[in-house]
């Protein structure tokens, strides 16, 4: 595995170029001048706050790629059920998770994990599976469902497949 050297900016700079093309591509609609973030299937638009409104660069893009991975459970592009995901807290929570899990994907592949973001990461992540805790295979069930996320956003940004696929594959072949 490859040691990023990237410098902050240049790595922002290789995630701006990538939302470009994938806003571009998708004609999802992204707003930046709320004070908070979500995806709205009504309109099939992001709307998250400004980079200048979060505690750091790294943030924006981490809350962008959640709201991002719900974008894709729309019926046009992977097809989640987010019709009933603010009816019941076991369909919230599980989207959530997917969500979760995709932005962390995301951002290890662009190189802006850290142990801070993971442990943000993962304090939401155990906020929402409480209600899942019923179900053994949910989190199974959510990893794949976020590895299609990661994988369709990556697609959609020109990008390579999420490294999480590519070590799997190495670690098989080793």
């Amino acid at each position: 595995m490859e040691v990023n050297t990237a410098t902050p900016s240049e790595i922002h700079a290789k995630i701006d170029n990538a939302l470009t093309k994938f806003f571009a591509k998708t004609f999802l609609q992204l707003t930046n001048n709320v004070n908070m973030a979500y995806y709205s299937p009504t309109n099939d638009s992001i709307n998250v706050p400004s980079k200048e409104n979060m505690k750091s660069h790294d943030e924006y893009y981490a809350t962008l790629f959640h709201e991002m991975a719900h974008a894709t459970g729309a019926d046009n592009r992977l097809k989640r059920d987010l019709k009933s995901f603010h009816k019941d807290n076991h369909s919230y929570s599980f989207e959530e998770l997917v969500a979760e899990m995709t932005a962390a994907f995301l951002c290890n592949h662009f190189g802006i994990a850290s142990a801070k973001s993971l442990d943000n990461s993962a304090a939401y992540i155990k906020n929402w599976i409480k209600y899942l805790s019923s179900d053994t295979k949910m989190a199974y069930k959510a990893a794949s469902k976020a590895q299609q996320a990661c994988d369709w956003i990556l697609e959609a940004m020109g990008e390579t497949q999420c490294i999480f696929e590519e070590q799997t594959k190495e670690e098989e072949a080793a």
